[in-house]
């Protein structure tokens, strides 16, 4: 037996796939994880408003006007919710891969037996 016909035998005929599911297991049921996708987007606004936070506090807090003034005034608030944010949304990225993958090794006992 061949190292690709084992695979496909360990793996349900999907080539490459590996047994702990892995990537391919998304790749072969169509399934994304949308809270990862939120995940990229409020830590890159995280990051984006933290080094804002730092410029204004470099520069004298006091002058300034539109951003800058918004980050002087409620930056340590929005680095709290994006902070807060971003454990929810990794939380809930990493319950939903897991329990897709509960579901996914269910179905695969049910059909080996």
């Amino acid at each position: 037996m061949s190292k690709g016909e084992r695979e496909r035998t360990q793996t349900g005929d999907v080539p490459g796939a590996r047994e702990d599911g892995g990537t391919a297991r998304a790749a072969r049921t169509g399934a994304v994880n949308p809270f990862y996708a939120l995940l990229v987007l409020v830590a890159t606004t995280f990051t984006f408003t933290a080094l804002l936070y730092v410029a204004t506090d470099l520069t004298a807090m006091g002058r300034g006007t539109g951003v800058a003034h918004l980050i002087a005034r409620h930056g340590t608030m929005l680095l709290f919710v994006q902070g807060a944010l971003i454990l929810v949304f990794s939380i809930a990225a990493m319950a939903l891969d897991s329990w897709r993958w509960r579901g996914t090794r269910r179905i695969r006992k049910g059909s080996t037996r």
